[in-house]
């Protein structure tokens, strides 16, 4: 069933050339990875196999054959036995996994889909995820996306590589991959509901790229050439994106390991509406670890948040969920956006950090450094780091004020109040807060109450060459840098 004769062999290397053509220029595979091959029983799957499997003894590769049953057909078992049956044929391991499709529709399909393979990669510890989508593929993506509304972005239509998840095939025709299996013999399996019509992706494909066809015949080619085109600018303008975003941008690791940022207001006054969205798609990526199972980011789902920035950072404070299970708070320090459940049970301390280390401040996602010195005198001052209390006063020069008015004054969104750690003792007067509404963001934060010297730096990526300690028992005050200056302020 598998053999390919030397006739059509010719032509089945062609396309397995223009495959690693793919695959050597976008960097897809490296020799000795473990790769997962999502295979269907369709033809872009099972062609997709095959190469694979051929590359594996080139490159020294372990192939690893994945079936996702989504079970919306009563027959589905039977394509999975089919796979079974070919990766045994091909000496290939096959995993085959149910799932549960929650929701209807296409996309609902296609992230339980996505999370499965996520799984099963995990379970055979596969460095990359490979998918048989091809230029047609691209072409229905491309389309789909302009009836239903997008931008630039959206043009761009599939990454050959998305996190682990990678597509060699995307320089491919469906023709051309039907005509090699058919030379070869190799058959394949035909999805019913590849021709229903309850399907957007199917209308496109039987209706309009065929009278699209009729005015151009390469087509498909043209779509595929326009996503290559569009990506290209992406990548450039991402790059650049990256070194500006370094001065707006603060990520902020959760006890999780989980990654989330803070877009400082400076960033929309700079960049305007293009780049917020760019950061808040880059920090919305962060958040879900840029699981591709995750739904789609549009605009429309931070619609009310752009319209609110439109007016400034007021202070007001305004959260917002979004796909992937992460919330955008709004501030007037600036725009939060982190995975939701980091705010699900705050810890409140009271954290004694009585001897030298690095000290985690709960689930605050803060960071207390002590030295010898500071250790010695931290037991006498009665001092220790906790979350606010309610009644909770601090002296501000000559006078105290609530920690509720000073976080409201800041803007600090309310969901994270309970979050950021304040020093107090054991009479309850907070001696400090840390500053979330400087002129620069990006801060490293020395504190010296007394004799007493602590450091509590947000986990950031930051420069800690330099240093600057500021007597904290009348007033707070603040250090700042700005990247490449040795100025403090």
């Amino acid at each position: 069933m598998n053999s390919i004769s030397s006739e059509t062999k010719t032509v089945f290397d062609r396309l397995e050339v223009r495959v690693w053509r793919r695959i050597r220029s976008d960097g897809l595979l490296s020799a000795g990875q473990t790769v997962l091959v999502a295979c269907s029983g369709g033809a872009d799957s099972t062609f997709l196999t095959l190469v694979m499997q051929r590359l594996a003894q080139h490159m020294g590769l372990t192939c690893v054959v994945a079936h996702v049953d989504h079970g919306l057909r009563s027959d589905s078992g039977k394509d999975a036995q089919w796979v079974r049956e070919f990766a045994r044929g091909l000496g290939l391991e096959c995993l085959v996994e149910r799932v549960a499709v929650e929701g209807a529709g296409e996309e609902a399909a296609r992230n339980a889909r996505l999370s499965a393979l996520e799984r099963l990669a995990d379970r055979v510890g596969a460095d990359v995820v490979a998918l048989g989508h091809h230029a047609d593929d691209q072409a229905e993506t491309i389309l789909m996306r302009m009836i239903r509304g997008t931008g630039f972005r959206g043009l761009a239509a599939m990454a050959s590589r998305r996190g682990r998840f990678v597509r060699p095939l995307l320089d491919l025709r469906r023709d051309e991959i039907e005509a090699a299996l058919a030379d070869s013999g190799t058959r394949f399996v035909e999805d019913a509901t590849n021709v229903s019509s309850d399907f957007f992706r199917n209308r496109v494909r039987a209706e309009m790229l065929p009278w699209m066809r009729g005015e151009n015949p390469a087509i498909v080619e043209s779509l595929a050439g326009l996503a290559r085109n569009v990506r290209a600018d992406l990548d450039a303008f991402d790059a650049a994106m990256e070194i500006v975003s370094k001065h707006w941008v603060v990520e902020e690791v959760g006890p999780d390991g989980r990654i989330g940022s803070r877009i400082l207001p400076e960033l929309w006054e700079k960049l305007g509406p293009g780049g917020l969205w760019w950061a808040v798609r880059k920090a919305h990526a962060r958040a879900t670890m840029g699981r591709p199972s995750v739904g789609q980011l549009e605009r429309v789902h931070l619609m009310d948040l752009f319209e609110g920035l439109a007016r400034g950072f007021d202070g007001r404070s305004r959260r917002f969920m979004v796909p992937g299970g992460v919330m955008a708070l709004q501030g007037g320090w600036g725009l939060t956006v982190v995975p939701g459940d980091w705010l699900d049970d705050p810890a409140v301390g009271p954290w004694a950090v009585a001897k030298t280390g690095r000290w985690r401040l709960g689930t605050t996602g803060w960071v207390v450094v002590v030295g010898e010195d500071a250790s010695r005198r931290m037991v006498s001052q009665r001092q220790f780091f906790r979350t606010r209390h309610p009644g909770d006063q601090i002296m501000l020069g000559h006078h105290h004020k609530k920690v509720q008015d000073l976080f409201v004054d800041r803007g600090v969104p309310a969901p994270l109040r309970d979050r950021l750690p304040l020093l107090a003792d054991d009479h309850g007067l907070v001696a400090w807060v840390p500053d979330l509404h400087g002129e620069n963001e990006k801060v490293t934060l020395w504190a010296e109450i007394g004799s007493l010297e602590a450091v509590l730096a947000a986990l950031f990526d930051w420069d800690h060459r330099e240093q600057e300690f500021f007597d904290l028992s009348v007033a707070p005050r603040y250090a700042t840098k700005t990247p490449g200056s040795s100025k403090t302020s």
